[in-house]
């Protein structure tokens, strides 16, 4: 979502919007590579549900500008053929002058004006026998649960060609709307909104969890848990999670939910991930500095630096244990059949894939595997337990 999408809060862009088009940044582009490969013509299609004005009223680029500069990147090897819809008229006509420029250079993209619910079955139909991205990021509640497993299901049901999905699903308006079932609000004109975004069970998981815990805040992530688990059900999905602060230590603002049926998404996004999660430790880093003038002089770049290098020593540490204990099971694997064992709950989407290569090398020097971590691609290396030496016969 970019300026004029309905909120002063993005008349420039702050840490959580840094995260999600970071995020975008770092995975539309493998995406387009490796699905693109086996796509006639190397195309595939990119929807961009709530596009805004294609950037940020401070000029930095929204979700629009990054997708089509992506597209123009990769030609013509590639085309991501880029479909926009807004439904703010004034910020819908200053997307489509931007989508006019691309165009002159050869970048296939349109700009819809209206509703998601208007365009996305025509766009459906623009991808068929093409891959399909969808980057679903409202100001508010998700489209509704119906329209998007729709969209998921039906003719791209099959595994080839692929659809995946990164969507916005707000803590805040859960949050905000679950308040009124709680305290018995008389207002409870909201309550319809979320049953059609979620789908009336979260009533019950919300309540049921806040009368077990006393706390609502872990009611909220119940619902946002179960979403993620009914979407993944209903599509035949992976689905990763991702909760997105303003700042370190506050609650969620939003959740990022992935979807994908590849072990492949799974392995590039959890690497997407965790570059955009340094891009916004970057940015949470240089705001705090702003904030706190007093301290200014001691948050440097080396700082940052080494806040990062002790990040890293502990993520590769974690990611040794969890090689040692697959090979505990298993005498020989290859790492993308095991990122959730690999990297764990708590560094999945946050250690570098560049991170497992060292682990290995690191046991490979302590005689822990005969693996050596030299290959072209991180994700299939085979990790293997240290061969015995078998003295010669006599």
């Amino acid at each position: 979502m970019a300026a004029g999408s309905g909120s002063g809060f993005f008349a420039e862009r702050k840490a959580p919007a840094v995260l999600k088009h970071a995020l975008l940044a770092q995975y539309v582009a493998p995406f387009l590579g490796m699905t693109g490969s086996t796509s006639a013509n190397g195309r595939v299609v990119f929807f961009d549900g709530y596009a805004g004005a294609g950037r940020y009223a401070d000029g930095t680029p929204g979700s629009p500008l990054l997708a089509m500069a992506t597209a123009r990147k990769q030609l013509p090897n590639r085309i991501l053929d880029c479909v926009f819809v807004e439904k703010d008229r004034k910020s819908f006509e200053a997307l489509d002058k931007i989508t006019q420029g691309f165009r002159a250079q050869g970048v296939r993209c349109a700009a819809l004006h209206g509703s998601v619910e208007e365009h996305i079955e025509s766009t459906i139909h623009r991808a068929t026998g093409a891959p399909l991205f969808m980057f679903l990021d409202p100001f508010g509640v998700p489209l509704p649960y119906p329209t998007l497993v729709g969209a998921m299901t039906g003719q791209r049901s099959a595994v080839r060609p692929p659809t995946e999905v990164l969507l916005n699903l707000s803590d805040k308006a859960i949050r905000h709307i679950a308040g009124q079932l709680k305290s018995g609000a008389k207002d409870r004109s909201a309550l319809p909104r979320l049953d059609i975004a979620l789908g009336t069970w979260w009533r019950d998981t919300f309540l049921g969890t806040c009368n077990a815990t006393g706390d609502t805040e872990t009611a909220v992530q119940a619902v946002v848990d179960e979403y993620a688990v009914r979407l993944g059900r209903d599509t035949n999905s992976t689905v990763i999670s991702v909760p997105v602060h303003t700042r370190k230590g506050h609650l969620p603002l939003y959740h990022l939910v992935f979807t994908t049926r590849s072990p492949y998404g799974v392995w590039v996004f959890a690497d997407a991930l965790a570059q955009a999660q340094r891009e916004w430790r970057k940015v949470q880093f240089e705001e705090e500095g702003d904030e706190d003038q007093d301290s200014v002089l001691f948050k440097t770049d080396d700082l940052l630096a080494a806040d990062e290098e002790r990040l890293k020593a502990a993520g590769i540490a974690a990611i040794e244990r969890n090689l040692l204990d697959l090979l505990e099971r298993e005498s020989s694997f290859r790492l993308l059949d095991h990122p959730y064992d690999i990297y764990g709950k708590t560094w999945l989407g946050l250690a570098r894939e560049t991170w497992v290569r060292q682990a290995i090398k690191n046991l490979n020097k302590r005689g822990l595997t005969s693996s050596d971590g030299v290959g072209p691609k991180i994700r299939d290396l085979r990790v293997e337990r240290p061969r015995r030496h078998t003295p010669p016969a006599a």
